[in-house]
């Protein structure tokens, strides 16, 4: 458990939708953790782990990163 809130998007690769992608979540750690779904989808290859963020390969990747910025926000 922590004092001060994180934020964070991530990929939840234990889990495979039946397109074959994995659940984007957004996940917060503040007194437990809890994790909501974002209702999106990204398959590992195209997930940048370290931006949090769907890659420029990922077709619309710009409407998914700036919907996802919105969420972390």
């Amino acid at each position: 458990k922590t004092t001060i809130a994180i934020i964070r998007l991530v990929l939840r690769t234990n889990k495979v939708l039946a397109s074959g992608e994995s659940p984007i979540m957004l996940r917060c750690n503040y007194h437990g953790l809890k994790e909501i779904s974002t209702g999106y989808s990204c398959s590992v290859k195209h997930w940048d782990k370290k931006n949090e963020c769907c890659k420029k390969s990922y077709p619309n990747y710009i409407m998914i990163n700036h919907e996802l910025k919105k969420l972390k926000d």
